[in-house]
């Protein structure tokens, strides 16, 4: 299991390509293990949650305080 402290979230590759290589199985909660030949993960794709925190900060051309942005748009449903 791999944890999800920065040391190792930078090292993905390397700590898939080890793990391979001494026949461990491995976990990251992370996707792009996944993806750099690691055995599986559990978690989040790390792009996608960058991207849907972009659309929540995103521009406010209403000048509303930002604690109120998303209790707006549930009443307007």
């Amino acid at each position: 299991m791999i944890f999800s402290a920065v040391f190792f979230g930078s090292r993905l590759e390397q700590l898939a390509m080890l793990a391979a290589r001494h026949r461990v199985p491995a976990s990251c909660q992370f996707r792009e293990f996944a993806s750099a030949g690691g055995l599986m993960s559990y978690g989040i794709n790390r792009t996608d949650t960058h991207r849907q925190a972009g659309v929540y900060a995103g521009p406010n051309p209403q000048g509303r305080k930002a604690g109120r942005l998303a209790g707006r748009a549930a009443n307007q449903v």
